[in-house]
């Protein structure tokens, strides 16, 4: 799910931006027919969405509801012997 996002909100920030044909890359088979393009600009501003909606989803997710409550620790008895 968050790649998906991270695809789409990517591809619309680099156009919004103007980067989507900043740096272009071409691959071309010309034996099976086969041309590829692509941006390396949109590729980054799409990896950094994904790596920004991981960093949320792991900041929803560790919250203390889902780790019991906060750690508790007990206190050592000092006993006299």
């Amino acid at each position: 799910m968050v790649g998906i996002l991270a695809a789409l909100l990517g591809t619309w920030v680099s156009r919004q931006m103007g980067w989507e044909t900043m740096w272009p890359a071409r691959l071309d088979w010309n034996w099976a027919g086969w041309h590829f393009t692509w941006s390396w600009s949109e590729l980054l501003v799409q990896v950094a969405c994904a790596v920004i909606g991981i960093i949320i989803a792991m900041a929803l997710t560790r919250t203390f509801i889902a780790d019991d409550g906060p750690v508790r620790r007990r206190r050592r008895r000092n006993t006299t012997t």
